[in-house]
């Protein structure tokens, strides 16, 4: 493996295997309004709970396709 092939390898690394605080929160983020979904008695919580999902859920792919932390080789 070629030195530009390892920076590549480094550099894409997803940044929520770094820092897997990044994975519990998004987690907890969207586990919260799909709760808050089936637990609330009016219909508008309901559908802004729903609307989070789908905030956090984009929010979510997003942050799984990020090149991550950019960590150079020296």
């Amino acid at each position: 493996m070629t030195t530009e092939q390892l920076d590549h390898l480094v550099t894409t690394s997803r940044w929520d295997r770094l820092n897997p605080g990044v994975r519990v929160a998004m987690i907890i983020a969207l586990i919260a309004p799909i709760v808050t979904v089936v637990v609330a008695d009016t219909d508008w919580v309901r559908y802004l709970a729903a609307a989070a999902v789908l905030v956090v859920a984009l929010a979510f792919g997003w942050v799984r396709e990020t090149d991550g932390l950019r960590v150079p080789l020296n």
